[in-house]
């Protein structure tokens, strides 16, 4: 009759402390990230603002130490301008924001920049190296960005006076065109043709 012998088990040598540390540390991680994933897929990411919405509240931090919120902008035709300091397509589309605002600030347009996906530091050395002449939100970007759906930077939303949005335009901006359809929509055309 054969017998068989059950494997030993693996030598009772003790694992290291370190090393069990450090398989506790990558197991936490990893339960981490698939919660996060988890809940992430979960919440319903908001959809980019529609045309004929109105300006949701929303409250951000300012450069100059002031806060900046919906009712500032409600009562006068706005352009938001969503950037972050990492990325090159805010830089190319930040003239064409200044020069609209150049242009149009007679009319009282009033220009906002809001830094998003990006530490307070890189936001603020945005604006300076850009010399941004109009407020800057700073902190609370991100939070006010999800409530009107921004997914990327950059992205311009134009708001009428009656903080109703009549246009969006996502991406780079190449051109001064691309900007003059959303300058359009925000102001009476009657007011648009004594202006020009």
């Amino acid at each position: 009759m054969e017998t068989y012998t059950l494997p030993t088990e693996a030598s009772n040598t003790p694992v290291p402390r370190s090393k069990r540390i450090n398989q506790i540390i990558i197991f936490g991680a990893i339960a981490y990230l698939l919660h996060a994933l988890f809940i992430y897929s979960l919440e319903k990411q908001p959809e980019l603002l529609k045309t004929g919405e109105t300006v949701p509240h929303f409250s951000v931090g300012l450069a100059d130490g002031g806060m900046l919120s919906e009712m500032d902008i409600i009562g006068k035709p706005a352009m938001i301008f969503y950037f972050a300091n990492w990325c090159p397509c805010s830089h190319e589309s930040i003239k064409w924001i200044k020069e609209a605002k150049s242009q149009y600030s007679s009319m009282g347009l009033t220009v906002v920049g809001i830094g998003i996906q990006d530490t307070t530091a890189n936001i603020s050395e945005f604006a300076a190296k850009h010399a941004l002449d109009f407020p800057v939100g700073i902190k609370g970007g991100d939070s006010a960005a999800r409530i009107m759906g921004i997914k990327t930077t950059p992205t311009t939303l134009f708001f009428d006076s009656s903080g109703v949005l009549r246009h969006s335009w996502v991406g780079k901006i190449e051109e001064q065109g691309q900007i003059q359809e959303g300058i359009n929509s925000i102001y009476p055309k009657e007011q648009f043709a004594v202006a020009r």
